[in-house]
């Protein structure tokens, strides 16, 4: 979760906090808060939902690329590489054979080492008993489109962590505008209910600022969830 985010996400945790502990014995919302907290409640409760989404699929992700890579080299290095070498030491003399059965570089992306990959293991095919004859074993092509597959699914899944990570974000984001939204409601009654009492007021203040990280080098280091304060939220 962004550091901004996990801060307004606080902020809304410390107005909650604060509306248990000082009730509204008058007006509209007397006792409760009404639908204003019961809002608040839901947007807190969503919140906490997508940043657990966040953090889950953000680990998968880095868990993916980890594998992703070992899969990669193991592609490279495990399959390819014994018959690029077999190729260029029994195949120079077949017309291209060498060319298409080149080593892909190892900066290659996944996707563009998988096309390479595939295009190997078509062309290696016409020659299978050559390989086999030069001590590769029998199974090496099904050994080899194993190990495509492999990273393929690792693709697909690393995309999937991925598009769940931005979604989660994006999600974030919006409840974060609606809960801004309803603190700035709830700013209303609580003003009008503890105006008069500075104690209460300054402790309302408090609860709704966002607080900044001290290493965030934002002016003030926070700023007011809804309401009137010196910096916008």
């Amino acid at each position: 979760m962004e550091l901004r985010q996990q801060q307004v996400i606080e902020s809304y945790q410390r107005v909650q906090r604060f509306l248990d502990a000082h009730p509204n014995a008058a007006g509209s919302y007397a006792g409760s808060y009404g639908e204003p907290k019961a809002r608040l409640d839901a947007v807190v409760e969503r919140l906490t939902a997508h940043a657990t989404r966040q953090m889950e699929s953000g680990r998968k992700g880095r868990a993916e690329t980890s594998r992703q890579r070992a899969l990669k080299r193991a592609l490279r290095e495990d399959h390819l590489r014994p018959i690029a070498k077999i190729a260029h030491a029994v195949l120079h003399d077949a017309p291209g054979i060498a060319v298409a059965l080149r080593l892909p570089r190892p900066q290659l992306t996944v996707t563009r080492l998988l096309a390479d990959a595939s295009a190997v293991r078509n062309a290696v095919a016409a020659y299978q008993p050559v390989f086999v004859e030069n001590a590769l074993p029998a199974d090496f092509m099904e050994e080899l489109d194993a190990a495509i597959a492999a990273l393929r699914v690792s693709l697909v899944d690393r995309a999937e962590s991925v598009g769940a990570r931005v979604g989660a974000r994006h999600a974030i984001a919006q409840e974060i505008r609606r809960g801004r939204a309803v603190v700035e409601i709830l700013d209303v009654v609580v003003t009008k209910r503890f105006g008069r009492d500075d104690e209460v007021m300054a402790s309302w203040r408090s609860a709704k600022r966002v607080h900044a990280s001290p290493t965030s080098g934002s002016g003030s280091g926070s700023a007011a969830v809804g309401g009137a304060s010196p910096r916008a939220a």
